[in-house]
């Protein structure tokens, strides 16, 4: 249903009594809105608590009936804000900082209804979550099946939070705020865990052993030394022998690379590299190819450009991947990567994409593109055929107004953009092979094909 897509999402305002959106703006249009809206309960099963703003019991319990039997989606935020100086910097000597009034009556509120819960996001401050765990530690969360942190710094808690322990269904906790120190959950029946996997590869080790039958993993470390160089910290503590995991398939990391050396995932098949760091490349290529069932990979460009060498060593590393994603490259590294491809590499891919290119002129848009048509056939004469290819995706996001002063000349240009007379006949023939050719440029929200494809 349609309304259900008007519900807010996120919102640092918002609150189960806010008048002005969804549900209860859509009740006020019209009768036939307003019993559509009562009689459907996934419009209320989305619950916003802004712990600033004052409790109303009585309308809990009206939006609790609304929903049914649906499982609640709750999301909670509150902030506790730091007295500073002039010069910005926080007080030392400033009293501690006040918790929201209305705070102790929201978490009883929420510790009445917890058992409804199947979803709950905090995005609240250290010294909330420290006060809510006192009120909450013997709640028992029974239908919770995702737990989302955020908002607080995993290492400000004195001691993890209790309130989620005793959890018996959850089996997703994700967040950047999530980490053994923050807070102890229930560890052996994670399925996916998407946050801080400690302060060295020992302490990693150790999480993902308390984790067996995980299966998509998001590892963030909380030091920056283990993400930018080619060798272990002399003080962080190293175990003697790689751990191996054997049920994670999905994996997204930020480059740790200090912790991937001493981490085999043997049914590994996707994964998403989210910063580029030429310095980890050599860490990153043995990862892969300890990785021998790797099929989907998605690197995201950082600011570092990348050689044709540097991708030639991932390429070399992973001989089975089908599915191949640069996202953010500018022209520099996005010619490295259609040189690296050209070469005798890849002999599985049937699916490569170059989405969110960085541009500014049509000039270097159909250079670009020459250079991608150009890869494919120079594989083809590699005897790496394209036709069992079977998508082909390149988008251009036009960045900071510099492509086109107004989007009537964007889609002039676009419309008389042209490749080479071979580049477009062969581009011709790999879409009437029944490959999805997929080419656009952005802007302002809209987009527009060139090329005449």
């Amino acid at each position: 249903m349609i309304f259900t897509h008007c519900a807010p999402d996120n919102g640092l305002g918002l609150h189960y009594l806010s008048v002005n959106v969804a549900p209860r703006l859509l009740a006020q249009v019209c009768r036939k809105w307003r019993h559509v809206v009562l009689s459907t309960p996934t419009l209320w099963a989305k619950i916003h608590v802004n712990l600033h703003l004052p409790p109303a019991e009585g309308e809990l319990v009206r939006y609790l009936e609304r929903a049914g039997g649906v499982p609640l989606n709750v999301v909670v935020r509150g902030r506790v804000y730091a007295h500073v100086d002039d010069e910005g910097d926080e007080d030392p000597n400033a009293p501690p900082r006040p918790l929201p009034k209305a705070l102790s009556e929201h978490v009883r509120l929420l510790a009445r209804y917890c058992g409804r819960i199947r979803r709950l996001r905090l995005d609240v401050s250290e010294e909330i979550a420290a006060a809510m765990d006192v009120e909450l530690c013997r709640s028992e969360f029974t239908t919770l099946e995702t737990l989302e942190l955020s908002g607080m710094a995993v290492d400000a808690l004195e001691k993890p939070l209790q309130m989620f322990a005793a959890s018996p269904r959850l089996t997703r906790a994700i967040g950047f705020s999530i980490a053994a120190a923050t807070v102890t959950l229930p560890w052996e029946q994670l399925e996916h865990y998407s946050g801080s996997v400690g302060t060295s590869p020992v302490s990693c080790n150790r999480l993902l052993e308390s984790m067996p039958n995980l299966r998509r993993l998001g590892l963030y470390c909380m030091r920056p030394e283990l993400e930018s160089g080619d060798e272990v910290e002399h003080d962080l503590e190293v175990p003697s022998q790689r751990f191996i995991h054997p049920n994670i398939e999905t994996l997204t990391t930020d480059a740790a690379a200090g912790v991937l050396n001493f981490l085999t995932f043997p049914a590994l098949h996707t994964m998403e590299f989210i910063r580029w760091d030429p310095s980890t490349i050599g860490d990153l290529a043995n990862f892969l190819r300890r990785s021998t069932m790797l099929s989907n990979l998605q690197i995201h460009m950082s600011r570092d450009d990348a050689t044709v060498a540097d991708f030639l060593i991932i390429f070399k590393s992973t001989p089975a991947l089908q599915v191949l994603e640069l996202q953010g490259p500018d022209e520099e590294s996005f010619g490295s990567f259609c040189s690296a491809v050209s070469h005798s590499v890849l002999p599985c891919l049937n699916t490569l994409s170059a989405t969110c290119l960085r541009n500014t002129s049509t000039w270097f848009f159909t250079d670009m593109m020459g250079s991608f048509v150009s890869a494919l056939r120079k594989r083809q004469t590699l005897g790496l055929q394209p036709a069992q290819m079977r998508s082909l995706v390149m988008d251009v996001r036009c960045m900071r107004g510099y492509f086109f002063h107004r989007q009537s000349a964007l889609q002039v240009k676009a419309e008389c953009m042209r490749l080479p007379d071979e580049d477009f006949t062969f581009l011709r023939q790999l879409k009437q092979q029944g490959v999805a050719i997929d080419i656009w440029l952005e802007k302002w929200g809209k987009k527009w094909t060139p090329l005449g494809l």
